[in-house]
């Protein structure tokens, strides 16, 4: 009687054994679950607020139109008449010069309403000038690089 007691006893705990494996596996397996959900909530959120973002300053950015002449009063530095022909107020310039093989780029803080026109002075001679205009969206300022104004010496001879 003793030896059946303990073969019981014994398949008894072999059944106990698989039960705590299959729990654990099981709750293995829903916090893995509860991980990548998350991370997977979180990469389409960051995923999503970027394409907004991006999709915002692509929408405003299409409202800015700048123009840019020589203003041939002065021969000795490069006068810039800069026109806003857009809708929306130009919040400043990135302004990168070209000489030879130096770049210089410098960041202009001016203001340009709508339809209104300032002077820039350039300084002297270059091979090449881009203007890059910067428009404020959400508080922040952005350059729309898609509105470059590219003047070759051509265009800055008088």
């Amino acid at each position: 009687m003793k030896k059946i007691k303990q073969k019981y006893f014994i398949k008894n705990k072999k059944a106990v054994s698989q039960i705590i494996s299959w729990v654990l596996l099981i709750g293995l397996t829903i916090s893995i679950a509860i991980f990548v959900t998350k991370w997977t909530l979180d990469q389409a959120k960051q995923t999503t607020e970027g394409v907004t973002k991006l999709v915002t300053e692509d929408v405003r950015c299409s409202s800015v139109a700048l123009n840019a002449v020589r203003d041939c009063s002065n021969e000795n530095s490069i006068l810039l008449k800069i026109s806003n022909k857009g809708t929306l107020t130009i919040r400043g310039l990135i302004i990168r010069k070209y000489s030879g093989t130096q770049v210089q780029k410098i960041e202009e803080s001016i203001e340009i309403l709508p339809q209104q026109t300032t002077d820039l002075n350039i300084g002297t001679n270059y091979d090449k000038i881009e203007i890059i205009p910067k428009i404020k969206v959400d508080k922040e300022e952005i350059g729309c690089s898609d509105r470059i104004i590219s003047l070759t010496q051509e265009l800055l001879i008088c």
